[in-house]
């Protein structure tokens, strides 16, 4: 449940920021659980999340810096705590209660809105919360398997331009439903260099001119 005090918050003057800040809401621990990272455990209390600013940054698809960017602007305003831990990144919501009270809570509006808005707690909040923590160390793999698949690019872009690599990467690299394959792993066959020179044949084939104002506007849309 949003409350209208939504409206007098910063964040909701930006959309893409408004909807990453939602997501941290619904993805961060309803009550205290330990993560296993690697070898190691890794306390993950109510209202945090222990994930790398890598997989933050994929699941918004969005670059690393872009992602810590925008978790440092949370934490300057008081709305989060960021600990780096290990291999990996903890968060930490403050006042994470004021967020899962109820609507009929005796708490006067101002309390319940002290960091911008409330939000009743997602009723399947608990099985997502359990299967992001039992996902965590395979996301680890899988972004250790796209690192992989970046180099293996890397002596192609002089030849086909940066915008175009990162684009076969972001395809190629999208995983299954299970989250334990990139979608390159499930070809019969694979040879990067045969594979980008048809994506580039296709790219010209199909790619329209893009008009001075579409690019303002898509240059717009992607700074923050």
């Amino acid at each position: 449940m949003l409350h209208r005090k939504i409206t007098e918050h910063w964040i909701w003057n930006d959309p893409i920021k408004l909807k990453w800040w939602l997501d941290i809401l619904l993805f961060v621990n309803h009550e205290d659980k330990k993560v296993n990272i690697g070898v190691k455990l890794i306390e993950c209390k109510r209202g945090q999340s222990v994930m790398s600013l890598q997989n933050w940054a994929k699941r918004w698809n969005v670059s690393k810096s872009a992602a810590r960017n925008f978790l440092e602007l949370l934490q300057k305003d008081k709305m989060i705590n960021i600990e780096n831990i290990s291999i990996s990144t903890r968060i930490t919501v403050c006042s994470y209660d004021d967020y899962q009270q109820s609507a009929h809570t005796s708490k006067t509006d101002g309390k319940r809105m002290e960091n911008g808005w409330k939000t009743d707690e997602d009723p399947n909040n608990n099985d997502n919360n359990d299967n992001n923590n039992i996902n965590i160390y395979a996301d680890e793999k899988l972004t250790n398997k796209e690192d992989e698949f970046k180099k293996s690019i890397e002596p192609y872009v002089t030849k086909y331009g940066r915008d175009m690599c990162n684009e076969f990467c972001l395809y190629w690299t999208e995983p299954n439903k299970t989250k334990t394959k990139l979608r390159f792993e499930l070809q019969k066959t694979w040879d990067v260099g045969r594979r980008l020179v048809t994506w580039a044949k296709n790219n010209q084939k199909y790619t329209k001119p893009v008009s001075a104002t579409q690019k303002v506007s898509e240059t717009i849309y992607k700074e923050f």
